[in-house]
């Protein structure tokens, strides 16, 4: 399974994600880092899921980034 998520950069100056992290195998972004994302752009990153078993999980997508807040989480789930 495939999750399309968009990551924006509304500060001013360059927005540098250097990796994704999960704590869950089965979650993965097979982007080539670090990325640079321009102020004011946004671009596209493909979150991969490959359950081993049936039933729900939960799990945070942690992107590493040069932000002044440092971590920007997102929160996944999925019901199987």
């Amino acid at each position: 399974y495939q999750q399309m998520v968009t990551v924006g950069n509304v500060g001013n100056a360059p927005l540098m994600i250097e990796g994704v992290e999960f704590s869950a195998a089965e979650f993965s972004c097979n982007e080539k880092f670090p990325i640079e994302i321009a102020a004011g752009s946004s671009r596209d990153f493909t979150l991969a899921y490959a359950p081993v078993e049936r039933g729900a999980i939960t799990e945070e997508a942690k992107f590493i980034t040069n932000s002044i807040y440092k971590l920007f989480r997102l929160l996944l789930t999925s019901c199987m």
